[in-house]
């Protein structure tokens, strides 16, 4: 099945936003991490060469593991806000 190029854009905002999100998250409470993998790669090469930059259908991040439990309430304050305000929009 081929993606359009409509489609991939839509997947790079999308994927980009909630990368977003996620480092702000992140930042806000403090803890330290480091982007790798596809997405890494996909900002460094899009800063050199925007056209041969291709996107991955995955964000891969490293932290610290005495980190976790500080995240997953992180995150957990983050789709709780999510999902409350996609209800009110409703």
């Amino acid at each position: 099945m081929a993606l359009s190029a409509r489609s991939y854009d839509r997947h790079v905002e999308q994927l980009l936003e909630t990368l977003r999100r996620f480092t702000a998250a992140l930042a806000k409470a403090g803890i330290e991490y480091r982007i790798v993998g596809g997405v890494a790669v996909f900002l460094h090469v899009n800063e050199r060469d925007p056209m041969a930059a291709r996107m991955t259908p995955d964000i891969d991040v490293s932290v610290d593991r005495g980190d976790l439990d500080r995240i997953v309430g992180r995150l957990s304050q983050l789709v709780s806000s999510t999902v409350g305000s996609r209800k009110s929009r409703r």
